[in-house]
């Protein structure tokens, strides 16, 4: 009984997760770059997660928008903003920030 419960959150979780991302991807095609943090969350609303790092005199911010099927690492999306400004999104504007740590 106890494995069919855990089952049944899974997928339900799951189907909600879905449903978010798909909302999250239809909301992108309004993202542009140059946007403020202000202007992009009208758009986007609230992340899944942020992270923040100082690199010489400025603020690099990853927003995480979950934007696929699932709830790993690789179905989200992260946004990146410099000194509060959008300037770009995805893998590889995120990779960019892991030969400074």
């Amino acid at each position: 009984m106890k494995k069919l419960l855990f089952i049944m959150l899974c997928i339900t979780f799951l189907g909600c997760g879905g449903i978010r991302a798909k909302v999250n991807r239809s909301r992108m095609s309004n993202v542009k770059i140059g946007m403020t943090k202000a202007a992009f969350r009208e758009v986007m609303k609230s992340p899944l997660r942020t992270e923040s790092y100082s690199l010489k005199n400025d603020i690099i911010e990853y927003w995480y928008y979950l934007t696929g099927n699932c709830l790993s690492a690789r179905c989200r999306t992260p946004f990146k903003f410099v000194n509060g400004e959008l300037v770009g999104w995805g893998l590889g504007y995120y990779n960019e920030i892991k030969a400074f740590r």
